[in-house]
């Protein structure tokens, strides 16, 4: 039910953040420099080490057992890996997340695969959302992934905007 509800809040928030990836046979690219493997987010106003603190904390939020998904070297990088089952019904998205940051910045690269499940068999095939010449196969998958990873940019950069409450 959390990873649901999480599916929905990142989808729905996906068009908040400036920065979007975009889904090409290659992977996951900047929507807007389609050079880029990754995308970087402005946020004014913030040092390095309080994007680094402030994102560690939120993700830590995020995971169930965030021990086993996140890893981090301490105020430079943060990685996570995951498995998402409710993007795509039947299909496992193992994805990996790294986080770097600079002064009023944070970069965000993104890599995934998709695996056919079945309760059965467990892993099978890779599932692939372009055929082998990069024409686009599943539309709809396109999509969802694409709301998937923008809708978790757009709750990062949510997060990092948000002041220190002083409780």
């Amino acid at each position: 039910m959390k990873k649901t509800i999480l599916f929905f809040v990142l989808v729905l928030t996906s068009g908040l953040a400036k920065a979007q990836f975009e889904l090409t046979p290659n992977g996951f690219v900047d929507k807007e420099n389609k050079d880029k493997d990754y995308i970087v987010l402005e946020v004014a106003g913030k040092n390095k080490a309080e994007l680094y603190k402030s994102t560690l904390l939120y993700l830590n939020t995020l995971y169930s057992n965030p021990k086993e998904t996140i890893s981090a070297v301490d105020g430079e990088s943060i990685s996570v890996n995951a498995i998402d089952d409710s993007t795509i019904s039947t299909v496992l998205n193992g994805y990996s997340l790294v986080f770097e940051f600079k002064d009023g910045k944070i970069r965000i690269k993104p890599s995934y695969a998709l695996y056919y499940y079945s309760s059965i068999n467990g892993l099978r095939n890779e599932y692939e959302i372009f055929n082998d010449k990069g024409k686009l196969k599943r539309a709809k998958d396109k999509e969802r992934l694409e709301g998937f990873y923008n809708g978790y940019v757009a709750i990062i950069k949510k997060n990092a905007e948000k002041k220190a409450e002083d409780w």
